[in-house]
């Protein structure tokens, strides 16, 4: 009886350790397809030309709009990119052409 209970547990462990190999394999796998797709994402912003590349940001001012800016500029610091903003002279779109160097254009979406 001794000699079948242990030879199942070992049988078990072999399982065990199969089971872990096959998901640290997944983990690998999924690992490496995430970092293609971000190496494509990456290259796909920044190859060629930047200085003709151009962006359109509505709301700039905003945090979602700011951090989008900020995203931006830091994978294309040559790009151009502008931002769509109801005040043009208010506090926050100067701080965002000081800190960013974008170019505001005063508008709205409002008709």
């Amino acid at each position: 009886c001794t000699l079948l209970f242990t030879a199942m547990r070992c049988t078990w462990l072999v399982i065990a350790a199969v089971v872990a190999a096959l998901a640290a394999t997944v983990a690998l796998v999924l690992q490496q397809q995430q970092q293609q797709k971000d190496d494509l994402r990456h290259q796909t912003v920044t190859n060629s030309d930047d200085s003709q590349k151009a962006f359109a940001v509505l709301g700039g001012t905003g945090m979602q709009g700011g951090a989008c800016i900020a995203q931006l500029r830091a994978l294309c610091s040559s790009c151009r990119i502008r931002v769509l903003t109801r005040n043009a002279s208010s506090a926050d779109a100067a701080a965002l052409r000081a800190a960013l160097a974008v170019d505001l254009v005063e508008g709205s979406l409002q008709s």
